[in-house]
């Protein structure tokens, strides 16, 4: 489908106003929790039988969404203790090489417990054989560069690499044909929202292999609101 810029802040400005109740001849009623923002994009023409089709990338909103960062690190040595010391949860080495004889609930509470794992680069070595069976499934695995951020070097400044999940996102296309992302809340301003829809959606475009073409359909809705049809979004 073609996908056009003004069309994508149309569908997210109709998508806002969608939210609000409105009721004839009484005050429009604003619901009391701030609803998330999400893009749903449907895919098409795409092999998913083929590897090369298939990704797990992680992108960085051009705004943040602020919403906690539920991340467990997994670090040793300085790194273990600036973690500690920053109040983060942490996986240590181990915790890693003694993975193989703990009971499978107990390491599948950890791994549901956390959205995102950050991993120091040279752990990532035992990291796959211990959690990769539980991760992987869950498209909880550390993404190294370039596709992600998730894999960090000993080096890094542990606060800033967790604190960058503020704003990202994880655009997996592996089983379905299909991208469904938050991209903000209400109480961001309008503008903010449509720049992460814009980055996003141009983002995943330059990743497909036929681009717009890939794309089916494109929607925008919020969480408790009508889902906004880019196609028709330019219709009064």
């Amino acid at each position: 489908m073609k996908v056009d810029d003004n069309d994508i802040r149309v569908a997210v400005k109709k998508a806002l106003a969608s939210s609000v109740w409105k009721k004839e001849k009484k005050k429009d009623k604003v619901r009391k929790f701030n609803e998330a923002i999400e893009l749903i994009i449907n895919i098409r023409d795409l092999d998913l039988k083929d590897p090369n089709n298939r990704f797990a990338i992680e992108f960085a909103l051009p705004n943040p969404i602020n919403d906690p960062v539920k991340a467990c690190v997994i670090a040793d040595g300085d790194m273990l203790m600036q973690a500690k010391e920053l109040g983060y949860d942490t996986i240590d080495k181990d915790w890693l090489q003694n993975a193989r004889t703990m009971e499978k609930r107990l390491i599948k509470k950890t791994c549901k417990k956390y959205r995102f794992f950050i991993a120091r680069a040279d752990l990532m070595r035992l990291v796959a054989p211990s959690l990769g069976r539980y991760l992987a499934p869950v498209n909880k695995m550390p993404i190294p560069q370039p596709n992600g951020f998730s894999v960090i070097a000993p080096t890094s400044n542990l606060k800033d690499a967790v604190d960058k999940f503020k704003s990202v996102t994880r655009i997996i296309i592996k089983k379905a044909p299909l991208v469904q992302l938050k991209i903000g809340h209400k109480k961001m301003n309008e503008e903010q929202i449509t720049e992460n829809a814009l980055a996003l959606v141009h983002f995943l475009m330059q990743k497909l292999p036929r681009g717009q073409d890939n794309i089916r359909s494109l929607y925008v809705k919020t969480t408790m609101g009508h889902p906004i049809n880019l196609a028709r979004a330019g219709e009064a």
